[in-house]
């Protein structure tokens, strides 16, 4: 047992900043720790069983398995690469607990997504996952390698969070039935984005925060702010829910807009079938702009089958 937790979490070097050690997990009080804690455990409850009820769903797909794309092939290759070498690295420094944070979780989602067809399962977690790549964008700008010695340790992180953030996501949206969620979802409707960022604030305070005091391992800031946290102090989790939550409803909302625009402007999307919300007649917008009401070509949908509508 103590091999296998050395190989867990060995080689945490708690005087290096922000790594861990006592001194990181002491950082705050240990009832300031609790009251933060509890507060935004229910805050998330609430929210989430909120968000829950008002929240519209994909459509179900009657999808039958398609012939992979040599992009995805190139995609998929290139995340596990970049998973395996970061599966290695923490082998070699004996820090394996440090997979347990966000990007790299995410990584595990995106192979998931390259991997698994078109589905209404797929396409909730795609969607979720869509509302939290705030955390590979906060990553590139923001990056922590004090921690990187080994040669390519800090490439093979850039590698993973470019395709984690600008590489991926648009190739996923260019999957029609992907985008269907997005396209359909006002811009003033933010349960998705609840449902994600209390999916997230649950993560990180009942599974990382608890693991993190038993080890003294810092996992994703949970413990003492980062070298690069521009909000260092005794409330700096605090400042990071705050500021987390709103660039994240922000940046949910923007990134596949943008993106699906650009992809249109070049056109790199195929053609989608949208549903207008509360259940009524698909519309499908063709490659030359014109709607064609209540029809669906057979090329979109295996077996010539049509969907069903949006289930609130």
């Amino acid at each position: 047992m103590s091999e296998l937790l050395n190989v867990l979490y060995g080689g945490v070097n708690g005087s290096v900043e922000g790594d861990g050690g006592p001194v990181c997990a002491n950082y705050i009080p240990l009832a300031q720790k609790c009251i933060e804690t509890v507060a935004l455990l229910a805050f998330c409850r609430e929210t989430f069983a909120y968000a829950r009820q008002k929240v519209v769903l994909p459509p179900v797909y009657r999808q039958s398995s398609r012939p992979s794309s040599s992009v995805a092939s190139c995609l998929l290759i290139a995340l596990c690469l970049s998973f395996g070498a970061e599966l290695g690295f923490k082998l070699a420094t004996r820090t394996v607990l440090y997979l347990l944070n966000p990007c790299h979780v995410l990584t595990v989602v995106q192979i998931f997504l390259l991997v698994c067809p078109p589905s209404r399962a797929s396409d909730i977690v795609c969607r979720i996952h869509f509302t939290l790549l705030q955390g590979p964008l906060l990553a590139i700008l923001f990056p922590v390698v004090n921690t990187r010695h080994f040669p390519l340790e800090v490439t093979v992180y850039w590698i993973q969070h470019s395709l984690l953030y600008i590489f991926v996501p648009p190739y996923l949206l260019c999957q029609g039935t992907r985008a269907v969620s997005i396209k359909t979802q006002r811009i003033n409707d933010w349960n998705w984005e609840l449902i994600s960022g209390s999916i997230c604030s649950f993560y990180h305070f009942a599974f990382l925060q608890p693991i993190g005091l038993l080890t003294y391992v810092n996992l994703n800031s949970i413990l003492c702010p980062a070298v690069s946290d521009p909000f260092r102090g005794q409330y700096f989790r605090v400042c990071a829910m705050v500021h987390q939550h709103l660039l994240m409803w922000l940046h949910g909302k923007l990134y596949p807009i943008v993106v699906l625009r650009i992809l249109d402007a070049l056109r790199l999307r195929e053609r989608t079938p949208v549903w207008r919300a509360g259940g009524h007649s698909p519309r499908f917008t063709s490659t030359n702009g014109q709607v064609r009401n209540g029809q669906l070509p057979n090329d979109q949908l295996p077996n010539g089958q049509a969907p069903n509508g949006v289930l609130g």
